[in-house]
């Protein structure tokens, strides 16, 4: 008999060996397919990241050079235009409408209103070069700067009066344009105006008026740099913020994963140990538990009808019988989490009560125990089973019914208890 046993497990455990072999290659071959396709996934992302960029300057060239056009004829609208763009550009870059979005969108408006082309001329230069007054101030109230150097050097107090644009050359003067810069052939604008009239303007001109509004815009410069720091500081915190958060999360989920691994260790450690307490009490009582000792029977019970420690259920292949003299197995199981019936209790043996609790322990692993007290009732339960599905008692306790619905033994036991 131990022999035929030894054998059967042994078949058992080398169908095992050949199971984890098969599952094994088949979870490299998956976790290669994945492996494969997350690498497609994370080139094409950076393709695609790549072409948004390549678009993203696309479209701010193509901004740029709008701006610069319109300021050169002097188009009201389409500044207006490209300046709304520009900020629904920031808005779908996640900037707020709050204090600091708020300033994010004024820094981000200077920024444009000062771009420059190829040769370095910014709007202001292009609007004075056209002779464009209403833009040159619109522009200057967006933050311009109304003595940045283009080509040649030359400021659009310059290429105004290098024009004849009398209108724009008295604008710039009053907006702090400094007819004093020249350019990097040492000519002034007074001395490339082609009327004398402009050159009287700009030879006439207040230079303390100038001197002023420069100082008041070397304050609003320092100004705005001071908020463009903050700003930048802000979210570099925000962003050290963010990496510390997922530092933590990181760090959290391995420890939740050591303490995972140790759990398991633990539970295994626990498996071995129960499976080499019940070796020792089968060496010394042939297998089966005659220990009075309420603790010890709980414990047996726990470890063999609960646990099934050492697979000797699923391994014998039948349903295992207790046989109890003390009462405590029949106390113990009837406050486990089992699917308990009473074969004395006629409401309990129904054929409804049966089928409900044979369907609970199935679905949901749970032990099915019929106590019989200390009466001989096997016939009468094998009826009431009958009942519920004719020859369902012979196919339950012969096991084809979970064959047949292939339904996992691994927690499950149907305990009949006879005192």
């Amino acid at each position: 008999m131990r022999q035929l046993l030894a054998r059967r497990v042994l078949a058992q455990k080398l169908k095992e060996k050949e199971e984890y072999e098969e599952l094994m290659n088949r979870l490299e071959k998956e976790a290669f397919v994945v492996s494969v396709r997350r690498e497609r996934e994370a080139v094409e992302r950076r393709c695609k990241e790549k072409e948004e960029e390549r678009k993203r300057k696309k479209e701010e060239q193509q901004l740029h050079e709008r701006l610069l056009e319109a300021s050169f004829d002097g188009a009201v609208k389409e500044i207006l235009t490209i300046l709304k763009e520009v900020s629904e550009r920031d808005t779908k870059s996640g900037v707020g409408f709050d204090e600091a979005g708020k300033r994010q969108r004024r820094l981000s408006q200077l920024c444009w209103v000062n771009t420059t082309d190829a040769h370095g001329n910014n709007a202001v230069s292009e609007a004075a070069g056209g002779g464009q007054t209403h833009i040159i101030t619109l522009l200057a109230e967006k933050g311009a700067d109304i003595n940045a150097r283009g080509a040649f050097g030359r400021t659009p107090l310059f290429r105004a009066a290098f024009g004849g644009h009398l209108e724009a050359v008295q604008t710039l003067l009053q907006l702090g344009g400094d007819p004093r810069l020249h350019a990097d052939d040492g000519c002034t604008p007074e001395q490339v105006a082609p009327e004398k009239a402009m050159a009287g303007v700009l030879r006439g001109w207040d230079l303390s008026l100038t001197d002023s509004m420069l100082m008041n815009m070397e304050a609003e410069k320092k100004r705005r740099e001071r908020e463009t720091q903050t700003l930048l500081l802000k979210q570099g915190l925000e962003r050290v913020q963010m990496e510390h958060e997922q530092c933590q999360r990181e760090m959290v989920q391995g420890a939740e994963g050591l303490l995972a691994n140790a759990q398991l260790a633990a539970q295994r450690a626990s498996d071995q140990q129960s499976i080499a307490k019940l070796a020792v009490r089968e060496r010394s009582g042939g297998g089966a538990c005659h220990c009075n000792n309420h603790n010890t029977i709980t414990t047996y019970l726990n470890d063999v009808l609960i646990k099934d420690v050492g697979g000797k259920i699923r391994h014998d292949g039948r349903w295992p019988l207790v046989v109890d003299t003390s009462g405590q197995a029949a106390t113990f199981l009837r406050y486990r989490d089992t699917n308990y019936l009473n074969a004395m209790n006629p409401d309990e043996i129904q054929s409804d009560r049966l089928r409900v609790a044979l369907l609970g322990a199935i679905r949901f692993g749970k032990p099915l125990v019929i106590d019989m007290k200390e009466v001989e009732l096997f016939d009468m339960v094998l009826s009431h089973l009958d009942q519920v599905m004719p020859g369902l008692g012979k196919e339950l306790f012969s096991e084809e019914l979970l064959r047949e619905e292939r339904c996992s033994m691994n927690h499950s036991s149907f305990c009949k208890t006879h005192m």
